[in-house]
């Protein structure tokens, strides 16, 4: 409901057009190029591979990004124990002296 001072209810020109495209059109749109893009059989390999990947990364979500925070080290790449012998160490991977 409209106030007396003329602010707020519905206001003649507002909002979007009618016809006018919204974002879930233009993205149905988008992802319908790429789906062509990645069937079409004269088209590069290479752009039908980058096509499939854009198409499966929208679909399925890309893949999270590893964390440094919690990436697992191999043995050899974790810092050595504070006052650890070097050559004990080199021993564990069979480098060291006989």
């Amino acid at each position: 409901m409209a106030e007396a001072n003329g602010h707020g209810g519905r206001r003649k020109g507002a909002g979007r057009p009618r016809g006018s495209r919204n974002k879930a059109t233009l993205a149905r749109e988008a992802f319908g190029v790429l789906a062509e893009a990645m069937a079409d059989g004269k088209a590069p390999w290479a752009v039908r591979v980058k096509a499939a990947g854009m198409v499966l990364d929208r679909a399925y979500g890309r893949p999270p990004a590893p964390s440094p925070r919690f990436t697992v080290k191999t043995e050899a790449e974790r810092e050595p124990e504070a006052g650890a012998d070097p050559l004990a160490m080199l021993g564990r991977f069979g480098l060291g002296s006989p």
